[in-house]
């Protein structure tokens, strides 16, 4: 069986339009605030990291986006950097934000203060408690000039079936990331 994000066509990315969804039953968007320094006042960017299902963000651990410039003709690489980052592979990043919390990442407690002017990947890898990276997803957006949304949608990677075979440690996502178990 194909990894969920190389069926979905190698990523799911679309610079012109919002996300396809990942999985039926739709995606939940969790606000991560990026601030990109310029003039008096910040000029802001968000990123959504969109997870597949309320039960893979349980699974979830901790998160981190690498941040990678590309070329004007480079805009079609996100499945290749996708690729490189999953397999181990150093993909060049000039700016990442994380390793964090999946919870602070949801509420906007992790900043980047240096978005790249221009087009960009952006990576999401969304790790378990075991250090396993059991989501992925790539979004090509230009985050710098300020007042941006990034999306990136995450899918299941292969590893995603290792830690779906035990329970999530939390029940609700209100439980996991108000302290009443471990994150």
């Amino acid at each position: 069986m194909r990894p969920a994000w190389e069926a979905a066509g190698g990523c799911v990315c679309d610079r012109h339009r919002a996300p396809r969804r990942a999985r039926r039953g739709g995606c939940a968007p969790w606000i991560l605030c990026v601030f990109v320094g310029s003039g008096c006042a910040p000029d802001l960017t968000t990123v959504e990291l969109n997870f597949p299902s309320e039960t893979a963000f349980l699974y979830a651990s901790q998160a981190r986006v690498l941040v990678r410039p590309l070329a004007a003709a480079d805009v079609d690489r996100c499945p290749e950097l996708l690729g490189d980052a999953l397999a181990g592979s150093d993909v060049a990043a000039s700016a990442q934000m994380g390793p964090a919390s999946v919870c602070a990442f949801r509420d906007g407690r992790v900043t980047l203060d240096d978005a790249p002017d221009g087009p960009a990947a952006w990576l999401g890898l969304v790790d378990d408690g075991a250090n396993r990276t059991i989501l992925a997803g790539c979004a090509i957006a230009d985050g710098g000039g300020g007042n941006r949304v990034v999306v990136i949608a995450l899918v299941q990677t292969d590893r995603y079936r290792e830690t779906s075979d035990v329970p999530p440690t939390c029940p609700t996502i209100e439980a996991k990331c108000g302290g009443a178990c471990a994150p």
